[in-house]
């Protein structure tokens, strides 16, 4: 494999650069190492690459072929280099993260963007929870990073979080439930009294707090 990774390479260079001597000064290796490998591969699949009765060798079709599925190859062998490079260096592969049905999704464009800039390799893979509010993707193994989590993390779990802001919900009321008997502000004392209902960009419903007994 590594003779016909060689060879792709060569290839690629002679395309774009015109000539041997072009393509080995690019490569620093003399002509004649350059059309060694060549040949050397020649005779070992027996087939031709490049038509060499003109003034200047031309690509054969099986010579094209391979110089255009070849470039695909190096492609994936150059990202394959880099990625064990970052994966040396501490970043991971992919990144599974979990967002709140309520969190402002249009919000997560620019930081994503920004990230694939320094990081394009990384996959970030998205899923939509309508809860977070027990962090359970995160504690079952299912994520690895939240957005949008409410409160604390569970009590001894090691793991840490950042603010990411504040939150404003519209709290919606209909005439006839305890609740609205209570005149505004409310309290935060009082709101736990009663099961409430969040709905997101989703449209995903969540029971967020509130005693069973209140409703």
């Amino acid at each position: 494999m590594k003779p016909l990774l060689d060879v792709l390479v060569i290839l690629d260079a002679l395309e774009k650069e015109g000539s041997f001597a072009a393509a080995s000064a690019k490569l620093f290796k003399t002509p004649s190492a350059l059309s060694y490998t060549i040949h050397r591969l020649e005779s070992d699949l027996n087939i031709q690459l490049l038509d060499r009765s003109g003034h200047r060798a031309r690509f054969t079709p099986s010579g094209q072929m391979l110089l255009e599925k070849g470039r695909e190859v190096l492609h994936i062998a150059r990202e394959l280099e880099i990625r064990a490079v970052k994966l040396q260096q501490g970043w991971e592969n992919s990144l599974r993260l979990a967002v709140d049905s309520t969190f402002p999704v249009a919000l997560l464009s620019p930081p994503i963007a920004a990230f694939y800039q320094q990081q394009p390799l990384t996959r970030l893979h998205f899923t939509l929870n309508p809860s977070l509010l027990d962090w359970r993707p995160l504690t079952d193994g299912q994520a690895d990073l939240l957005l949008g989590a409410l409160g604390e993390p569970p009590p001894l779990s090691g793991y840490d979080y950042l603010p990411l802001g504040e939150l404003e919900l519209l709290l919606v009321v209909a005439p006839q439930y305890p609740l609205a008997r209570h005149r505004a502000p409310l309290s935060w004392r009082t709101l736990r009294r009663y099961r409430a209902v969040a709905t997101g960009e989703g449209g995903a419903l969540t029971q967020r707090s509130g005693d069973p007994d209140g409703v």
